[in-house]
């Protein structure tokens, strides 16, 4: 029996990011993506970004990264050799082998049978050679997905990273990695979830309607949030970028696609609500997200703040000759907010006490700067 994702889990999960870290501390993701077919690519490393990824590098063919960085400066580039259909030629393995990384995001757009048995073939060798030889953790999506399928239909194992793997089918790719079909894939999502999780040593994602998140040893899940206004191109590669992120940020696969797809769904449907379900865009999603994050910081604040008040003991009489200037040269100011501003500074939050004045008006920070140094009103 399945769980519900909840945001309590997201947020136990995804921990604030320490004051002293760097880009190094959230890991770096390599996205394998795009061709002259498709070049959303932008759509995984932005959702990579956006999830707190310390560097995304996208390796692709040059069209896709002219339009890649117009749109996401802060994407680093790896050029790759163009092969069949203006997609990613296996040539540029050793290169791609090159790149620093804890993360590989393999598959979204790199391009299959739909344009030519060419392109599905080199696809295939970029699975085969790119994912059993990479250090660390992997997520793979759409036509990374396909390729591995043909791969299992030859009697082959799917190929895996030396760490963790997520795969990340919709029903249709599903079907083709099993050989079920669509039908008794969505008559039995979590079970069926949860039988390839354990036989591919994965992590499987099986996307649509309440997405299942299955892990190989037996846990599952179901996601409330998200709307069918993700039912367009583009939506799964912002979801794959996102779920590499969390994966370089060091959250456990399971942990990491669990939270990557409630969040994805929760920014969806944010998106709706501001644009609706027919006129929201995959890109849409990226600004709600941010929002989303930004939220979360300033309720975690506020439950310091509320901490700082309730928790530290503070005698004002006996210590109003440490806070002279506050009481003297502002009688006129609201006895809480003296109050307030005294226990902060004697909690040694003098970062919060110039947030407070900001956010009251009080003006106390003038005199305020003797003892906490920060207030600039």
């Amino acid at each position: 029996m399945s769980t519900e994702i909840t945001s309590e889990f997201v947020w136990h999960n995804i921990p604030p990011r320490p004051r002293d870290s760097h880009k190094g501390s959230f890991g770096t993701v390599l996205a394998v993506a795009g061709s002259a077919y498709y070049r959303g690519a932008a759509l995984a490393a932005e959702g990579a970004l956006r999830t707190g990824a310390g560097i995304v590098t996208l390796a692709s063919v040059e069209p896709v990264l002219a339009a890649a960085v117009a749109r996401l400066p802060e994407c680093c580039l790896c050029p790759c050799v163009a092969g069949a259909e203006g997609g990613i030629s296996p040539k540029s393995i050793p290169q791609l082998q090159r790149q620093k990384a804890t993360v590989l995001l393999l598959g979204p757009g790199l391009g299959g049978t739909a344009q030519s048995a060419a392109r599905a073939a080199e696809t295939r060798v970029l699975v085969q050679r790119l994912l059993p030889g990479f250090a660390g953790s992997a997520v793979l999506d759409a036509d990374g997905l396909n390729a591995a399928a043909q791969l299992l239909a030859e009697g082959k194992t799917l190929p895996h990273p030396a760490g963790e793997l997520i795969v990340t089918p919709h029903p249709g790719e599903m079907a083709r990695l099993t050989g079920l079909s669509v039908a008794q894939i969505n008559a039995d999502r979590e079970n069926t979830a949860c039988q390839y999780a354990e036989k591919w040593n994965a992590v499987v994602v099986l996307k649509g309607c309440r997405t299942v998140v299955a892990a190989p040893d037996s846990r599952v899940c179901t996601n409330p949030s998200g709307n069918p206004g993700l039912a367009r191109g583009g939506s799964g590669d912002v979801l794959a970028g996102m779920t590499a992120a969390l994966l370089a940020c060091g959250l456990p696969a399971y942990e990491a696609a669990a939270c990557a797809v409630y969040l994805h769904g929760a920014a969806a449907d944010r998106a709706a609500a501001a644009l609706g379900e027919y006129g929201m865009l995959p890109h849409d999603i990226l600004s709600q997200l941010g929002r989303i994050f930004a939220e979360n910081h300033r309720k975690k604040e506020k439950g310091c703040l509320s901490a700082c008040r309730r928790d530290t003991p503070f005698n004002i009489t006996s210590h109003r000759q440490n806070f002279g200037p506050l009481f003297l040269g502002y009688r006129d100011a609201k006895l809480h907010v003296l109050l307030a501003a005294a226990v902060l500074a004697h909690a040694g939050a003098a970062h919060l006490t110039a947030r407070l004045c900001r956010l009251t008006g009080c003006h106390i920070g003038g005199n305020a700067q003797a003892a906490s140094g920060q207030c600039r009103r």
